[in-house]
């Protein structure tokens, strides 16, 4: 008899859905959660979630959890477990211009069943210890203008369209893992050169590129993400503009906040495009397939 796979809950952070629950993806499931107080929080620390103080300052702001279990649609290919699917659904909302939620907490139970629990006349769940905790937890940090506040029936066709392609590339190549990583994690930096500097360790990891970097960064991704052309052209000059920005950035010369906050936004944008371009295509960029683009 098959063992029943084990669910994580996790809840996230500044996340809101159109719906009750939405069934996403065999294996992986979207929830509303209803309000969940302080007290909810310390019954939930008492079971096992020591880390339960930390989530009081924002957990107004948790709203929605996703449920994920291992299916066969979702380990074959093989990629990322369960836990860490949640993750990477995380980065494809950031790639659907959603960038300021993040999967903040999991545990063994739905976080419905903690709301409401301490209120006075209130049915008591069968709720037993448990282990759980953070996953990413910052009050600040540095963002650009979301698009999207709240996931929608475009958003969920986004999921379906890309996460399975994201998944096997994920698992294939470091280079895209990275600049999963980038896109992801640039907005927790202190510092908005530093975030530059890891938003463009993921496109240079994604161009494989280690020589010239200047010119054939910006020829091969204006190569692979415009058709032959004016509009290629364009796209060409530009991201040489911009990555003679990131230089001057991450090396530390004098730039206004205005052109800082300008190169940064351009290079999240650059970084999206890329790894979207991936996912269209089911692989990674190659050098024969960028110069049968230029050549052929």
């Amino acid at each position: 008899m098959n063992a029943v796979p084990e669910k994580y809950y996790i809840l996230f952070y500044n996340l809101s859905i159109d719906q009750d629950c939405v069934d996403l993806l065999p294996g992986f499931v979207l929830k509303k959660v209803s309000p969940i107080s302080v007290f909810d929080l310390a019954l939930a620390g008492s079971k096992g979630f020591r880390e339960w103080a930390i989530l009081e300052p924002i957990i107004h702001n948790c709203t929605t959890e996703a449920i994920s279990w291992d299916t066969e649609e979702l380990t074959n290919p093989i990629g990322y477990d369960a836990l860490n699917r949640v993750w990477l659904f995380s980065v494809l909302l950031i790639l659907n211009d959603m960038q300021d939620q993040y999967p903040i907490a999991y545990n063994k139970y739905s976080w419905n069943i903690f709301s409401g629990q301490t209120v006075p006349g209130a049915v008591k769940a069968s709720i037993g210890d448990f282990s759980g905790g953070v996953l990413d937890f910052t009050l600040s940090y540095i963002h650009t203008t979301s698009k999207k506040g709240m996931l929608d029936n475009e958003s969920y066709e986004f999921i379906r369209k890309y996460f399975i392609s994201a998944n096997k590339l994920a698992h294939d190549y470091e280079q895209f893992r990275l600049g999963l990583l980038s896109l992801y994690d640039w907005r927790f930096a202190k510092d908005i050169r530093v975030a530059i500097a890891r938003l463009w360790v993921g496109i240079e990891a994604l161009l494989n590129i280690n020589s010239e970097l200047s010119y054939r960064i910006a020829l091969y991704a204006s190569t692979v993400l415009e058709d032959r052309g004016e509009a290629r052209k364009a796209r060409f000059n530009e991201i040489k503009k911009l990555y003679s920005k990131r230089s001057r950035a991450v090396h530390g010369d004098s730039m206004s906040d205005e052109d800082l906050v300008d190169t940064v936004e351009k290079s999240f944008q650059l970084l999206k495009d890329l790894i979207v371009f991936c996912c269209k295509t089911n692989k990674m960029l190659s050098i024969v397939d960028i110069e049968n683009l230029l050549l052929c």
